[in-house]
């Protein structure tokens, strides 16, 4: 079995959602995930989670010796332009690896090996997206001619240099207009055609495969993982799968199972709700207003109704005002 470390870059607080990720972590003993973090270590953590102390300061001073340029990094977000470099500047972490990879933490993983087949291992860059590099979870072969892919691309020392985050571990931002390229790929163009800010590493793979790039480099791109939930929708984690139990959605049947549950979109909802359980159980479900243990289900209607109540509430006497009185001060 491949050696696979995923690192996670983190700068500031654990967020609250910390500990469902690193429970889900535990049923993928086989995998390393190294958080590199000036954040608190948690008491109690799976053995396979090893954190690595690094503040913001200190890998600013990393990025200028490893690559004699200076950032001007100051965000979390921002962080994430560096993943496509994490091969150059935590080589000595990786060592004896044969892949490296990074995901986010606003997520719930399943048995990762389960969606890694023969010709995924033997590919060098692999993708759970199959329209472009997934930032939520990607691996990278640990070798030279892929560590220093970055290297393919115009912008990269524009990337390292610039405040501004460029999406550069994805699919990149655009010239004018819409910030993120996404939708305009998922329509089917390509991304070769659209009028980029910055090469990203996508753009780099794309000219790999249409072979604009001569390189023996190996892609693997197919779509595993689970974005939002429509309200029809309702998963099932279980020690280490994620399954979905109810839907009426043709692309996303009862029974499809995912490499992860990517809550981006749900945490963002005022009715979404993360449990606050001393002890996270090894089955539990998710639906688009949180979390719910087992015995829960028989009144799933009603807890929904009431954290849509509620979120409706904070709307109404919280943001709303707050829209109102910046529209009155012309903000």
């Amino acid at each position: 079995m491949a050696k696979i470390a995923i690192i996670i870059h983190y700068i500031g607080k654990l967020p609250e959602f910390f500990g469902l990720f690193a429970h889900s972590c535990s049923y993928i003993p086989n995998i390393d995930f190294l958080v590199i973090t000036d954040a608190k270590k948690p008491e109690q953590l799976p053995s396979n989670i090893k954190f690595i102390e690094l503040n913001l300061t200190d890998f600013k001073k990393l990025v200028e010796a490893k690559t004699e340029i200076i950032s001007k990094v100051n965000t979390g977000y921002k962080l994430c332009d560096f993943r496509p470099f994490y091969g150059l500047l935590f080589k000595e972490y990786i060592e004896g690896y044969d892949f490296w990879g990074h995901c986010d933490m606003d997520l719930i993983l399943s048995n990762v090996f389960n969606f890694l087949p023969k010709e995924a291992m033997e590919s060098d860059i692999v993708s759970m997206k199959k329209e472009w590099i997934s930032g939520s979870f990607a691996l990278y072969r640990n070798i030279e001619a892929v560590n220093s892919l970055y290297l393919q691309s115009k912008d990269w020392k524009q990337i390292l240099e610039d405040e501004k985050y460029y999406r550069f571990d994805e699919c990149g931002t655009m010239m004018e207009g819409e910030a993120m390229a996404y939708h305009y790929i998922q329509n089917g163009k390509p991304i070769l055609d659209l009028d980029s800010e910055v090469e990203s590493i996508t753009h780099i793979v794309e000219k790999i495969k249409v072979k604009i790039l001569d390189l023996p480099i190996r892609i693997y791109q197919k779509t595993c993982i689970k974005e939002s939930l429509s309200p029809d929708m309702l998963l099932k984690y279980d020690k280490g799968e994620i399954t979905m139990v109810e839907s009426a959605t043709k692309n996303h049947p009862i029974g499809s199972k995912y490499l992860h549950y990517h809550y981006i979109t749900e945490k963002k909802n005022l009715w979404f709700r993360f449990p606050n359980w001393a002890q996270i159980p090894d089955v539990f479900y998710i639906d688009d207003t949180g979390f719910y243990r087992e015995e829960e289900l028989s009144k799933r209607a009603q807890i929904r109704s009431k954290r849509k109540m509620e979120g409706n509430l904070k709307y109404w006497t919280r943001v709303f005002p707050k829209k109102v009185f910046k529209k009155l001060l012309g903000k």
